[in-house]
């Protein structure tokens, strides 16, 4: 049955990670991913993530009402930098960036909270503004689509992302999950910090035989006429 009839029979549906036999959960995040999702195929005007810490909390343990920049947002994660990125906070925060990126506002409340008035513009907890969405199709499609595996990058490779450059595999330390040519991967720094998703070039297989290796060894190692894991034209960074 469609979403909106759901609605129009005054029903909300209940949507939740089958945990049992999901693996986009090591990857991404589980439910926060999924509503992030959710929201962006209904159109929706605002996206709402429940959260036992009430907010974003700064160093002095007090909630943050407002965040423009989501990046700076993760300064205030208790243990970003360690190996274990899924889950809590971490996990909230990379799923506001890429709703944000869509063009979706976020809240990060706690169940105390009232929705009637988040709608209304107050609330509790820490309201996220939203970017202006990319227009282009193929970028689109990235952001949304379910990753398969991830890719962990150098700073070299970061800085080069920012600046607009496609993803090699000379910058590329680490190939988590198991993934087929063409499917959507997520781009994390060392650290464990979100960098972008996009579709891959070679699988993850492949991926492991060249890491490290520079443009013309990649290509006579994997024997294609590529040398980009990610092309930046099938990649979004946040």
């Amino acid at each position: 049955m469609p979403w909106k009839s759901f609605l129009e029979m005054g029903a909300v549906p209940v949507i939740n990670e089958n945990d049992a036999v999901a693996v986009e959960e090591l990857l991404f995040g589980d439910n926060d991913f999924l509503a992030v999702h959710t929201a962006f195929m209904l159109q929706a005007n605002l996206l709402v993530i429940l959260s036992t810490a009430g907010g974003l909390r700064d160093h002095q343990d007090q909630v943050i009402p407002f965040v423009e920049d989501v990046d700076s947002a993760f300064a205030f994660v208790r243990g970003v930098n360690s190996t274990y990125g899924t889950g809590g906070m971490l996990s909230k925060l990379t799923a506001t960036k890429i709703a944000v990126r869509l063009g979706i506002p976020v809240v990060i409340t706690g169940k105390e909270d009232s929705l009637e008035e988040i709608l209304q513009g107050r609330t509790k907890g820490t309201y996220f503004k939203p970017l202006p969405p990319p227009r282009q199709g193929k970028k689109l499609l990235a952001m949304v689509e379910k990753p398969r595996g991830a890719l962990y990058i150098d700073e070299g490779a970061f800085k080069a992302l920012k600046s607009g450059k496609s993803l090699l595999p000379a910058g590329i330390k680490r190939v988590e999950g198991s993934f087929q040519r063409g499917d959507v991967v997520v781009i994390y720094t060392e650290d464990g910090l979100l960098v972008g998703k996009g579709k891959t070039n070679f699988s993850s297989d492949e991926l492991k035989r060249v890491l490290g290796k520079k443009g013309e060894e990649v290509k006579r190692i994997l024997k294609t006429t590529k040398e980009e894991a990610v092309h930046r034209d099938y990649m979004v960074v946040f």
